[in-house]
């Protein structure tokens, strides 16, 4: 098959372009010719999928270099990840029918969060429609601009009357699933394809003693409730009656308060700033739990399914796609997710760490469930779905 991808960036940014990052060059083995259609071209990161030599940057060559890229390359169906052009988008449709793998909630919330921070901060259930420019201002969904609610509303239901033009939608985990069933436009053409994580190249080294060491690993933005884990961090140790270290690896907008609330709590808190994949792996290798506090709903979190690997458990609010891969008080431990609370994320730790045994069994359980992920079942079932949308 001729698969044109269509994605934001061109480079190394997030969980999209890592995903890309893994799939293009398996298409590629399989057979297929790939093509990248990229929105947004950044230089100062590792490009995407380097050894997909046909490409094109919107941001470059401009939309209509893009529009005769499509049309000169006559693609049998096109793989989408969510642009910022709706215009191009849809011409993408005109050339050929559309595969969208849905990472976050696009085409189905005014400001993409699915997040509520008015009041206590939690998710949001509610289906996507005319009430949500009601509840943008008093509810918090975005910001605190009406026009701006306006135009993010009437982007989001372009978006998904896009994705109702696709043959295919695939999303990552039943969470999702859930999400897009709720609507006529993108009911019938769902399919559930699980994320995946790649095997290491090597096995890693049984892990020793517990060390009371925990670890953040992701993007500081207010999302992610790294706040909430650093408040929770001396209550888990006053019930443990012992201290307890939190390792935070990663970067955003978020830093300097984040910094400024772990000097407040007096806790063993280290900023370690953005780590690379070799340095993400010698903090797997050292710590007891990775800590997952999100306070929106995680569309999957694959950095668990990456701690599983070597055998370290995850503590998490039970949010989003999360509990497809954490099963409480066997892979890990969960906290109440809606509302999401620092008392309720303490119990969780302090569940994990407080027995030596349990914390090595779920370890072991995780690690174990990291094999219901694999690379293979995730490509069967994208194959299947570019095939079927491409016939």
């Amino acid at each position: 098959m001729k698969i044109l991808v269509s994605t934001q960036y061109d480079a190394l940014v997030g969980g999209v372009e890592t995903y890309l990052d893994s799939v293009l060059p398996m298409l590629v083995a399989r057979g297929h010719e790939v093509r990248l259609l990229a929105v947004e071209h950044l230089s100062s990161l590792r490009p995407l999928a380097p050894s997909v030599s046909g490409r094109l940057t919107v941001s470059e060559a401009g939309v209509e270099a893009a529009k005769g890229f499509a049309r000169e390359f006559g693609p049998d169906v096109i793989f989408q990840h969510g642009i910022s052009l709706p215009d191009l988008e849809s011409f993408l449709l005109d050339q050929a029918p559309g595969v969208a793998y849905v990472h976050n909630y696009y085409g189905s919330c005014i400001s993409g969060s699915k997040r509520l921070q008015r009041g206590t901060d939690h998710p949001c259930d509610r289906t996507f429609g005319p009430l949500c420019l009601l509840h943008y201002l008093p509810d918090g969904c975005g910001g605190r601009n009406p026009v701006t609610g306006v135009k993010l509303y009437a982007l989001q239901m372009r978006r998904k009357k896009l994705l109702g033009r696709c043959s295919r939608i695939l999303v990552g985990s039943r969470h999702m699933e859930r999400e897009y069933l709720k609507y006529p436009e993108t009911s019938r053409q769902l399919r559930v394809v699980p994320l995946f994580i790649a095997p290491l190249a090597t096995e890693p080294k049984p892990k020793g003693a517990a060390h009371d060491t925990l670890l953040f690993l992701g993007r500081l933005s207010e999302w992610k409730g790294v706040s909430h884990l650093i408040r929770a961090l001396p209550l888990a140790s006053a019930a443990l009656q012992r201290p307890l270290e939190l390792m935070i690896a990663g970067d955003g907008s978020q830093r300097a308060v984040l910094e400024a609330l772990a000097q407040t709590t007096r806790s063993r808190v280290t900023f370690l700033g953005s780590v690379d994949p070799e340095q993400r792996r010698a903090l797997f290798s050292r710590v007891d739990v990775l800590a997952v506090p999100s306070t929106w709903p995680e569309p999957f979190g694959l950095v668990g399914l990456e701690a599983a690997q070597f055998s370290v458990p995850s503590v998490a609010y039970s949010v989003g796609g999360i509990p497809d891969w954490l099963e409480p008080g066997v892979s890990g431990e969960l906290a109440p997710g809606n509302p999401p609370t620092v008392e309720g994320l303490a119990e969780a730790l302090t569940r994990a760490l407080q027995d030596p045994n349990h914390l090595r069994a779920l370890g072991t359980a995780a690690r174990r469930g990291v094999d219901r992920f694999l690379p293979e079942r995730h490509m069967e079932l994208l194959e299947a779905a570019l095939k079927e949308a491409a016939g």
